[in-house]
């Protein structure tokens, strides 16, 4: 099936113009290539702007429901995409660059498995609980914007790694 100029919500995320290619070989449901808007960004399939994009996300259509997700997320609103999941969305602004690669199965959510990276633009992220308290200790106020703040992630039995994450802004630089 194939989907073209849809307008939508995933997971309460606008998603604008998208296209779709969307297979079903029982019993595995597949997004064989998504392009559209997600939150003011692009959305694509992972590997898509090296000419090498596979399916961005599949999943059976039985028990235990394994799944797998490889999705390129370039320019999405910060704001929008993290809406719902921190206490405030107080001065939480910015753009997000993302690749993600999750695989596991709906009955045990805690053994999904994947690896990542991700990029922060021009962000205020005072709403984030752990930056917050970052500012409050190093006495700087909501009002710090960063230049960027990069980040390489691994996920394996319900942990999540970060190695050397750089923080970059015109009055501060961070590497934890």
């Amino acid at each position: 099936c194939k989907v073209r100029d849809l307008f939508g919500r995933i997971a309460d995320r606008k998603l604008d113009k998208a296209s779709l290619l969307i297979t079903y070989v029982e019993p595995r449901l597949s997004i064989e290539s998504i392009e559209g808007e997600l939150e003011g960004g692009e959305i694509r399939p992972l590997g898509q702007r090296a000419q090498r994009g596979g399916t961005a996300f599949s999943i059976d259509l039985e028990e235990p429901f394994p799944f797998q997700l490889a999705l390129d997320l370039s320019g999405v609103d910060l704001a929008g995409l993290s809406r719902g999941l921190f206490a405030t969305s107080f001065a939480t602004h910015g753009k997000l660059n993302c690749q993600l690669r999750l695989t596991g199965d709906t009955r045990r959510l805690l053994g999904i498995q994947g690896s990542g990276s991700l990029q922060i633009f021009e962000s205020r992220l005072w709403s984030v609980p752990v930056f917050r308290a970052l500012f409050s200790q190093l006495g700087l106020d909501d009002k710090l914007v960063f230049d960027q703040i990069a980040a390489n992630l691994r996920i394996r039995n319900a942990v999540m790694w970060t190695d050397n994450i750089p923080v970059h802004s015109t009055i501060l630089e961070l590497c934890g």
